[in-house]
């Protein structure tokens, strides 16, 4: 029989008074009882959640697709997270290969994002790999008194030829000029103005002094705009001491 039932009856004098008032304590006895199992299931579940959230803490997911570079923590090693998030190893994507090459402080001011740049290793020097310049680092580094910038650029790895913290000779392309006409550096005598010198031809065996000027230079070669023409005969400076 149901609790409403007995209420019905009791207001209809059915029942004693005395049975109901027992019927009703037995039932709020059992109210009381279904709340404290309710205030234990919401703890349980609370030790459950928490539970649940420490052990996703024992599970260490990759940010990144790689190779494994270095283990710092060793199995059954204790790990404390309380004031840093310590390391437990470190990844690196090796199918794209970031090239940091050192450039002295008097030829940084040469180079810009999207030039072109290539490189050489040890292992490999007859292998050219490219690349584009992507930035350069705006704090330099001293070494031995000296000043030296960082220029960065990709460069594809697919096959991991390329390892991390390999030397490399390095070029990085400041200009592109096609059919031009060169002049060895060696050829260059006085300078007489911006970018322009004295060279010494030889003409029907004698030497005869020209004014020439130059566009753009590197360490070998100097680019001639005026002055010579193609098979002109320019005596260098080795030549002169050879004689």
């Amino acid at each position: 029989m149901t609790y409403q039932r007995y209420v019905d009856l009791a207001k209809h004098k059915a029942i004693s008074r005395q049975k109901f008032d027992r019927v009703k304590t037995d039932m709020e006895v059992k109210k009381a009882r279904v709340k404290i199992y309710i205030a234990q299931i919401n703890r349980n579940q609370a030790s459950l959640n928490t539970a649940k959230t420490n052990l996703k803490y024992t599970h260490l997911t990759a940010p990144l697709s790689g190779i494994v570079t270095n283990i710092k923590t060793l199995q059954g090693q204790t790990v404390i997270a309380s004031q840093e998030v310590p390391t437990i190893m470190t990844l690196a994507d090796v199918d794209t290969m970031l090239v940091k090459a050192q450039v002295s402080e008097a030829d940084i001011i040469n180079l810009k994002p999207g030039q072109q740049a290539a490189f050489t290793i040890l292992g490999a020097p007859d292998k050219t790999f490219a690349g584009v310049l992507k930035d350069i680092l705006p704090t330099p580094e001293e070494v031995n008194d000296a000043i030296f910038y960082y220029a960065r650029f990709a460069v594809p790895n697919s096959h991991h030829i390329l390892k991390l913290q390999m030397t490399a000779q390095i070029k990085i392309q400041l200009a592109l000029h096609k059919n031009v006409l060169l002049l060895p550096l060696s050829a260059l005598r006085e300078n007489i103005a911006n970018n322009q010198y004295i060279v010494v031809l030889l003409q029907h065996g004698q030497q005869v002094e020209r004014r020439v000027e130059f566009a753009t230079q590197n360490y070998i070669d100097a680019e001639i705009i005026s002055g010579l023409a193609e098979g002109d005969l320019v005596i260098t400076n080795s030549e002169i001491a050879k004689g």
